[in-house]
């Protein structure tokens, strides 16, 4: 397999595997910045949305929720790039409104 394919392999596993963490650390946030210049389109594209979702919501407790009241624009962009790792009974967007909460 040519070390390109392997790389853009590699690095899109490590951009499915941010969002797992508990938290995205300042370190993972840098990290994250320099695959948005990566030469690559899918990843530069799923990591440009990693990285504003790890800016939005950077701890896991909740993070689709918030997500999905805060910016549900980037959750509907993020599910078709992340591919079938999300969970198959993942609610739509409207599912997490809440009319009652400020933000």
């Amino acid at each position: 397999m040519p070390r390109e394919e392997r790389d853009r392999i590699d690095t899109l596993n490590d951009l499915h595997d941010f969002l797992n963490q508990s938290h995205i650390s300042a370190k993972n946030i840098a990290r994250l910045e320099i695959l948005t210049l990566h030469a690559n389109v899918e990843v530069k594209q799923l990591a440009v949305l990693i990285l504003e979702v790890a800016r939005l919501t950077p701890y896991k407790r909740r993070r689709w929720k918030l997500l999905a009241q805060k910016n549900p624009d980037l959750l509907s962009q993020l599910k078709p790039l992340y591919y079938d790792d999300l969970p198959d009974d993942f609610p739509d967007c409207q599912d997490f409104v809440d009319d009652d909460l400020p933000f």
